[in-house]
């Protein structure tokens, strides 16, 4: 499943919960759910995950 994925690609971006969950605009706690798979990520925030880990513009 790709929430077990999420800590491996915010740790591959040298990133920490908290930036992540800044830019979900979500606290610490909650995305912290998301990566240990206790809860569901959204497709919004997915969708904005996406272009938050992805260093190209389209």
């Amino acid at each position: 499943m790709y929430l077990k994925r999420l800590k491996e690609l915010r740790e591959d971006h040298d990133l920490i919960q908290k930036q992540v969950a800044i830019a979900l605009k979500i606290t610490r706690q909650h995305y912290g759910l998301y990566e240990n798979g206790d809860r569901t990520l959204p497709i919004d925030k997915l969708f904005i995950l996406s272009k938050f880990l992805t260093p190209y513009e389209f």
